[in-house]
């Protein structure tokens, strides 16, 4: 969450975010969308910041999905197991 704020701090010139999180059948699910001016993911390929997010995720066992247009904002949405938080 904190990678996609700073991002969208930077970079977006969003007007609005926002944040959800839920807890279902054992999994969490985190949303992260803004209203801003948004890119094309197929040629944003430099940054280290959404391929650090994949790789957190993906160590906890868990599915990233970016979707995103110019001019349409972004919206970035996380789903892991429950247990992979739990000690």
């Amino acid at each position: 969450m904190q990678e996609s704020l700073t991002n969208i701090s930077k970079h977006a010139l969003a007007k609005a975010v926002a944040v959800e999180v839920h807890q279902h059948a054992g999994t969490i699910h985190l949303s992260i969308e803004d209203n801003g001016r948004g890119f094309n993911p197929s040629q944003n390929t430099t940054g280290f910041g959404l391929q650090g997010m994949r790789e957190r995720t993906a160590a906890l066992g868990g599915e990233f999905n970016l979707y995103s247009q110019p001019k349409a904002g972004c919206r970035i949405s996380i789903t892991f197991p429950l247990s992979k938080l739990l000690p």
